[in-house]
């Protein structure tokens, strides 16, 4: 797995337009060994988009309505979180290149979301290609500048990533939420959504509460009358 190249930043929390479906079973195209259930997946205009996180050592993928839980922590072996985020892209009939694809990847590991919206034909140099019929682990990679060409010729992307990639601290208690979406070609991240899957990870007890909006004032109230006391005192 390479190192993720962010293309651009945007916060979000609105909700996916579709439901999901989980525990679904996609055939793994990438790697070898890797599991084909326990997917978060949703279809729609012929498109299927699927999600998942795993236990890099056992594969198990501990869905329970499309929310994973895992321990925190560094596998020492390899430097790397003890869990992976996932996604499956199947553009059905037509080639992937007929649809542009955005991955919401959460920055804020407190129960707020803060997503980085990446393509990840663009972002990532170790996406595994195929089609409906490839076997489990028989994809295959391309270096990012082959990707358009991979895609133009495919009907299946893949991926598996680490949250070390991304500078994140795999000791840390938190909650991160990724969300997948297809839209027309050209129609950029805020087109119209032609199916979408989201996920969310637990980890350790999980992310911190986001202060409500109620709360933020007391605490920006309470910040500018200690601002004034310490002006009385410095005056």
């Amino acid at each position: 797995m390479k190192k993720i190249l962010v293309t651009f930043l945007c916060a979000a929390s609105a909700a996916l337009l579709q439901a999901d479906s989980y525990n679904q079973t996609i055939t793994a195209i990438y790697g070898g060994g890797n599991p084909d259930t326990g997917w978060a997946a949703d279809s729609g205009n012929g498109i299927t988009l699927g999600l998942r996180a795993k236990n890099r050592d056992t594969g198990a993928t501990p869905n329970v309505a499309g929310v994973y839980s895992f321990a925190t922590g560094l596998n020492p072996a390899n430097n790397r979180a003890l869990w992976n985020y996932e996604f499956s892209i199947n553009s059905g009939t037509p080639m992937l290149s007929n649809y542009d694809y955005f991955l919401g990847i959460d920055m804020d590991g407190s129960l707020g979301i803060s997503y980085t919206y990446v393509n990840p034909f663009a972002a990532f140099d170790d996406n595994s290609f195929g089609n409906s019929g490839t076997l489990n682990g028989q994809g295959f990679e391309g270096p990012t500048a082959t990707n358009s060409l991979l895609a133009g010729s495919n009907s299946v992307a893949q991926n598996s990533e680490n949250i070390i990639f991304l500078g994140l601290n795999p000791f840390l208690n938190a909650t991160y939420n990724y969300e997948l979406f297809a839209v027309a070609k050209g129609a950029g991240v805020s087109g119209t959504h032609l199916t979408d899957v989201g996920i969310t990870v637990v980890v350790g007890s999980g992310g911190s509460a986001v202060p409500d909006s109620g709360t933020s004032a007391i605490l920006l109230s309470a910040g500018l009358f200690g601002l004034g006391l310490l002006r009385r005192k410095l005056g």
